[in-house]
């Protein structure tokens, strides 16, 4: 099963399916993605590096294996999940 997915420069991007395997996912410089899936499954590890990104799912905080949340100039990114502070 696919467990880590790296995605730089893909411009038309627009949507990703929902990643239940996934444990480490990079998204860098996709600028036509504007949301992630609400279902990460199993995410450990994310980064998002110059996404229009607007908002993080709900489901992100409630996480139990998420250690880890990068983010770099996502300046499309107004709002953060409240279950993040959980």
């Amino acid at each position: 099963a696919l467990t880590s997915l790296s995605i730089d420069c893909c411009d038309s991007l627009t949507s990703l399916p929902e990643l239940h395997t996934v444990a480490r996912l990079h998204i860098g410089g996709c600028r036509s993605l504007t949301s992630l899936p609400e279902s990460l499954g199993r995410l450990q590890w994310l980064r998002l590096c110059h996404c229009n990104v607007t908002s993080l799912p709900e489901s992100l905080g409630h996480l139990q294996a998420l250690t880890s949340l990068q983010m770099d100039g996502c300046s499309s990114l107004t709002l953060l999940p409240e279950s993040l502070g959980h």
